[in-house]
């Protein structure tokens, strides 16, 4: 577990060096450099002050934001609870509805049936009239009265039928309303939480163990950072809409940038050079991949290409090839993702701890890693004019 510091603390800790420098120096001096140093020990203390404000503002914004985000969540569950009752109550009516129909089929039936009836007896009564009179005409009152009755039934079921017609009708329409209101609760948590993932960053939910009880965690910020190292060797790719950071226990924050070999590139930080979990750098490759195949799919394309491509299937001078590999380069891409100056230092280290590739780097200097890039940039600008994605890209360069 990390151990846990306030914000204050931790920024008191990171001056008070500073601090006491300043207070030595101000001991040691006289005139208008003890005023200098005195105001740079003012300015130190008004800095922290700043810092520490505008650390309590961006505190209450992301709190703010955590409590939007519980608000629109609980108003999302309410209105799953009221479309989940308000579609049982759909299936009850549609339910009823049917057996109304169902129903009020059968009387119509039974009513053409007694009709049917009521003819037949006409005729029969045409022909017994003069026998029983009075039976007759209590016999037909009473036919009349059931059909009369059957009849006001159906009127009653056509009703009812109506009726449910218009409650399934409205049921439906409150759905349909429930359910854009769910639709827009979502856009809402989804909008909240893309805003939270901007403001504090993504992390990986992985602790990377280094030397010394190092430990390293993995953030991804969902804008990006424009970066300038200091050799101009060093190719950067700056139109990316995010960056990633390197943030350890020990306090010390690495921002990652990425060069156009797709490879992590960090500020020189000695201090945790020694102590860097190796397996860093690999999560790394493999979550700027994962993002540049969206955005950027001919780098990839040509790292793909780079590391199936063998230094022996190129005209590079041959004791430069055995060189290389026997320091163990073999790819194009092994070659080319290294800047030149760490690629030679990289040889070297190989041959100090091996005398059989100490014998084979003999002469591999300066001039050598310079012919050795001239060649490979030539080969890779060559498979580039061959691919269309890199004929626009180049295109939209010219233009810019």
């Amino acid at each position: 577990m990390t151990t846990q510091k306030t914000v204050a603390i931790a920024l008191q800790s990171a001056l008070n060096p500073a601090r006491f420098q300043l207070d030595i120096a101000a001991g040691k001096t006289q005139g208008t450099a003890h005023t200098a140093v005195q105001v740079a020990i003012t300015m130190v203390n008004q800095a922290e002050e700043l810092a520490l404000e505008q650390y309590n503002v961006e505190v209450d914004e992301f709190n703010a934001l955590c409590d939007q985000l519980e608000d629109t969540d609980s108003k999302l569950n309410i209105a799953s609870l009221e479309l989940s009752h308000l579609k049982s109550e759909i299936d009850d009516i549609k339910l009823a509805a049917n057996q109304t129909v169902l129903q009020g089929e059968k009387d119509m039936a039974a009513a053409k049936v007694s009709h049917s009836q009521t003819k037949n007896m006409r005729e029969e009564l045409k022909k017994l009239q003069a026998m029983q009179p009075e039976k007759l005409k209590l016999k037909v009152s009473e036919q009349r009265k059931k059909l009369d009755d059957r009849r006001e039934l159906l009127d009653s079921q056509r009703l009812k039928i109506r009726d449910l017609k218009s409650k399934l009708t409205e049921s439906e329409t409150k759905r349909v309303a429930l359910v854009g209101q769910a639709t827009m609760l979502e856009d809402e948590v989804k909008e909240l939480r893309s805003r939270l993932i901007h403001h504090d960053g993504e992390v990986d939910q992985k602790v990377y163990h280094g030397k010394d009880g190092l430990e390293m965690y993995l953030y991804t910020f969902e804008w990006g950072l424009n970066f300038r190292p200091a050799s101009a060797e060093i190719k950067i790719v700056n139109d990316v809409t995010w960056h990633m950071e390197v943030r350890t226990n020990y306090g010390i924050c690495v921002l990652v940038s990425v060069t156009e070999w797709l490879a992590p590139f960090y500020p020189p930080c000695d201090y945790l050079a020694d102590r860097w979990d190796s397996s860093v750098h690999d999560a790394l490759v493999e979550k700027i991949t994962a993002r540049m195949e969206l955005s950027h799919p001919h780098l990839v394309e040509r790292v793909e290409w780079a590391k199936e491509s063998y230094l022996d299937e190129t005209d590079l001078n041959e004791k430069h090839v055995a060189a290389l590999n026997a320091a163990g380069f073999h790819s194009l891409y092994s070659v080319l993702h290294v800047p030149p100056a760490k690629l030679l230092a990289l040889v070297k280290d190989q041959g100090e701890k091996d005398e059989s590739v100490k014998e084979k780097i003999k002469g591999f200097g300066e001039v050598s890693v310079k012919q050795v890039y001239s060649k490979l940039h030539n080969i890779v600008a060559e498979w580039e004019s061959q691919h269309e994605a890199w004929k626009s890209v180049k295109q939209e360069r010219n233009v810019a």
